[in-house]
């Protein structure tokens, strides 16, 4: 009779445990990979504000350095204009 139960218990947890989530990361070593449409510079302001809510703290961090480079670019190509007075 105990190794019935024990089989069951045991039948019971394979059932009921969880198996891992269907979305995890294979590789937590991979670099983050950034939708291409926040890295658009011709992306609105509201848009961009807009899809940045989801990103982490690991997913703004990799974006950061990214606009930098668009707005020094942007400067680069428009010394009059200001690529930050565009931007805002």
């Amino acid at each position: 009779m105990k190794s019935k139960n024990l089989f069951a218990a045991v039948l019971l947890l394979l059932v009921c445990l969880p198996g891992p989530p269907a979305f995890a990361q294979e590789d937590a070593g991979d670099p983050l990979q950034l939708p291409s449409q926040v890295l658009d510079p011709e992306i609105g302001t509201d848009e961009l504000a807009l899809r940045l809510i989801p990103l982490t703290k690991d997913g703004l961090a990799a974006l950061a350095p990214e606009w930098l480079g668009i707005v020094q670019i942007a400067d680069a190509l428009d010394p009059v204009g200001s690529a930050m007075t565009r931007i805002s």
